[in-house]
């Protein structure tokens, strides 16, 4: 059952905790309330749960980390309370709790080996306040998807480490960090990066050669910014969706979302038509 990026609202209904043969339920950008319910506990053959970009609340349930078969569960970007449950199943490999409003210590699970989770050294850096490192730096630029590269006496930090479903990446310097969640239909892909040859017409097309690729939440961080008024430069090309006359790939969405600070600046940006600057 895939309902993504819509405008749902209301409550999740209890009657799909009857679903026994249910394997894929994602639900993520829309604007459901409430609870999760609790006859997900029945979901026995539930493999995939991504109920991100929600207004879900109350507490995340301790039933569905013991579900038998899940592997993937992304909760991130809702307003869940309480603790991480204590106990986990050993097939739940694929976790993302970030953005919420989430309490208590760490569950002794989070060092397991093979385990993706997105929430970084503490607890509080990836809610909503994000108190981590404050007061240290005054800039940074990355190449995303690429090795280090310098365009107008800027250095472009490297950012090609391999990303999953459900990751956390601090940059060595400790300036910014990058996470990544969500999968691409059935198949992941080992790098969530794209790269092309195809020349474009920019000042260094080197910065647009390679690219982080993300089917649902790509979120960059500034890592102890000092307090004040900066100004946030994004630049884009389309290096996966090919504009041909033909091939089914030149359909393809290309809007999505730009947030800054928890606050949407542009809704449905369009990366073949506008240009942003903020």
């Amino acid at each position: 059952m895939w309902a993504q990026d819509n405008e749902l609202t209301g409550s999740i209904p209890d009657f799909i905790g009857s679903w026994s043969n249910l394997t894929q339920l994602r639900f993520w950008g829309n604007s459901l309330e409430g609870p999760i319910p609790s006859t997900f506990s029945n979901l026995n053959a539930l493999e995939d749960l991504d109920l991100s970009f929600n207004n879900l609340n109350g507490s995340i349930p301790d039933s569905l980390f013991t579900l038998s078969s899940l592997s993937y569960l992304f909760l991130g970007s809702n307003k869940f309370t309480g603790n991480i449950p204590q106990r986990k199943s050993t097939s739940l490999l694929n976790i993302d709790l970030s953005y919420n409003e989430l309490s208590g210590s760490f569950p002794s699970w989070i060092n397991e080996t093979g385990l993706q989770l997105v929430l970084p050294s503490r607890l509080s850096c990836l809610q909503r306040n994000f108190p981590c490192n404050r007061n240290l730096v005054n800039n940074f630029s990355v190449k995303c998807g690429g090795p280090e590269t310098i365009s107008n006496q800027i250095i472009y930090e490297r950012d090609n480490e391999t990303l999953g479903p459900a990751t956390y990446y601090v940059s060595s310097t400790n300036r910014w960090a990058v996470s990544n969640v969500g999968r691409f239909g059935d198949d992941n892909n080992s790098k969530y990066t794209s790269d092309s040859s195809s020349p474009f017409f920019a000042n260094n097309p080197e910065l647009f050669k390679t690219a982080r690729i993300s089917p649902a939440s790509l979120r960059y961080y500034g890592l102890g910014l000092v307090n004040g008024n900066y100004t946030v430069s994004l630049q884009f090309a389309e290096i996966t969706i090919l504009n041909s006359p033909t091939g089914w790939e030149s359909l393809g969405r290309r809007v999505f979302d730009i947030y800054i600070q928890g606050n949407l600046v542009w809704k449905d940006f369009d990366i073949k038509m506008d240009t942003c600057a903020f």
